[in-house]
């Protein structure tokens, strides 16, 4: 290491920090600077005037021990570079230390200048790669957040206004043709964005709940999902009698769709697939068997890699080769494994391991956070409702508009604002001049104010809290879905929004009335 080298002992014993101080300028020579500190409040403070490169830190301090200095060292330096130094060798502490985040473990009669300097070298090492995978772990978070709003936006937008011209099929032939291709790719980028995003999930932190899933009602929903193309292509599907595992149950349909979608498009006769199960100590080990073509053995790994695409059948539209991949990831996440057995011509099996339910197994369901209490309305019963569009994207407020007031000939006052600051100085001067903005439709990410930081602004203001506030958003995102719950949304939507959607959350608002009068729905604020 050419740099200067800043090393700070923690030591109370005077010639223990000496014996270490003569390591390491033995070690580093002329590129180390050397601290110390005889305690673990002193240490804090050194650390805090001057972050060194690494620490050593004994074990037994008067005042607060060395775990303790430890567990405060990774609450505002959690990359700091630690090593536990303690008289004599002792497993357990070396264990403890290492479950509160210290880099490695030496027993001090065994310093040397050499081992101290691989020792040190490798604790800033292993530190350093620690918050190079936190730094990209937090990257494939933003590319995966990137994906559920700004890159599926402009594809969305141009499958909602395809969907809206009636008047293709007065196209010229080749016209008509063009129009079609234009459909299929923008539903396929659509599907692409779609499985990405998945797959992504699956490597951040973002935990899925865990039940109890029957996987025969699985499997039923899992063709009720593929009822089309199971018709089209005659499959037969049958299963022996299959258990209950402990698992996420929109995983499992994933998983279970990926591989029947998978039989199904590659086999060139009606194709029989068989699901059957088989208890071990403490898992399932469930099987997927068709009577297709079969693999060649050399790409049974192969089939799992991402964007890998084995078959070449022109008549079949391309997969996205990513769903195996997925599969692997869901399997993995439960300390399971999957894999192929197959011969070319003779079937393929997919077979996978998952967890039972134990019968000590805790279900979590998460409560609803509740909006708070509603305000009396101010206007009568007759006034029509007043609704706030807030999004940036201008297309995106001319589709709301479309989708959930002019097709659904919805009768109420509409407004528009394309931030949340600006939303809330609308609502604010609504409230305040007696004419309450009744229902916001937010979108979240946005320019100067999210929709986010627009419902905290309107958490703090008793005047607004009779407001309803729908998300209205391309995110899909779990956790977003969280956020706005705990923020008191009492609805998400995703676009292109659908008006029966919109129409359940509103049904179940004290302070909104929906009534429908022939063709048309008149959106009223009750008594």
């Amino acid at each position: 290491m050419s740099e200067t080298l800043v090393i700070l002992v923690i030591d109370d014993d005077t010639g223990d920090r000496m014996m270490c101080e003569r390591a390491l300028q033995s070690a580093f020579g002329d590129n180390l600077r050397y601290m110390e500190a005889d305690d673990g409040e002193d240490g804090l403070k050194a650390i805090e005037q001057q972050l060194p490169h690494c620490v050593l830190l004994d074990h037994k301090l008067p005042g607060i021990d060395g775990i303790e200095v430890l567990k405060r060292i990774r609450i505002t330096h959690p990359y700091l570079p630690v090593v536990m130094i303690n008289g004599k060798g002792n497993d357990v502490i070396a264990v403890q230390s290492m479950k509160e985040g210290a880099q490695d473990y030496i027993a001090k009669s065994t310093i040397t200048p050499p081992i101290i300097q691989r020792i040190v070298k490798m604790a800033i090492q292993h530190s350093a790669l620690q918050k190079r995978t936190y730094e990209q772990r937090i990257s494939l978070e933003i590319f995966t957040r990137a994906l559920a709003h700004d890159l599926k936006e402009p594809v969305r937008t141009i499958r909602s206004f395809l969907d809206r011209i009636t008047d293709w099929q007065n196209l010229s032939e080749k016209s008509q043709k063009s129009f079609g291709y234009i459909r299929k790719a923008a539903d396929r980028m659509s599907a692409l964005i779609d499985t990405v995003y998945l797959y992504t999930r699956l490597d951040g932190a973002e935990q899925m709940e865990k039940t109890s899933c029957d996987i025969a009602g699985v499997l039923e929903e899992v063709q009720e999902n593929l009822a089309q193309l199971i018709e089209e292509r005659g499959t037969t599907i049958t299963h022996d009698t299959l258990p209950q595992v402990y698992a996420n149950r929109v995983q499992l349909i994933q998983l279970f769709q990926n591989l029947l979608a998978n039989s199904i498009r590659h086999c060139d006769t009606a194709v029989s697939i068989h699901v059957s199960a088989i208890e071990q100590a403490d898992y399932w080990r469930l099987v997927v068997r068709d009577n297709g073509p079969g693999i060649a053995s050399k790409d049974f790994e192969k089939i799992f890699d991402p964007f890998k695409r084995l078959s070449q059948r022109k008549e079949d539209e391309a997969g996205l080769g990513l769903g195996l991949a997925i599969n692997r990831k869901i399997v993995e996440s439960y300390g399971g494994k999957i894999w192929c057995e197959s011969e070319l011509g003779a079937g393929t099996s997919f077979l996978f391991t998952l967890p039972k339910v134990m019968a000590n197994t805790v279900l979590k369901n998460m409560a609803p956070v509740p909006l708070g209490s509603l305000q009396e309305a101010a206007i009568a019963a007759q006034t029509l409702a007043r609704i706030l569009l807030v999004d940036d994207n201008e297309a995106d407020i001319e589709l709301n508009r479309l989708m959930l007031i002019e097709d659904a000939k919805l009768h109420c006052e509409v407004l528009t604002a394309h931030n949340g600051k600006e939303a809330l100085a609308i609502l604010q001067d609504a409230a305040h001049m007696g004419n309450s903005v009744d229902l916001l439709l937010l979108d979240i990410n946005m320019p100067v104010m999210s929709g986010f930081e627009l419902l905290a602004e309107m958490r703090k203001e008793q005047i607004l809290q009779n407001t309803l506030v729908v998300m209205c958003t391309t995110s899909s995102y779990d956790i977003d879905k969280q956020m706005a719950e705990l923020l008191g949304a009492a609805g998400y939507l995703t676009k292109p929004p659908q008006f029966p959607l919109l129409k359940d959350i509103i049904d179940q608002c004290e302070h909104l009335k929906l009534r429908q009068e022939g063709n048309d729905y008149m959106l009223r604020r009750a008594a």
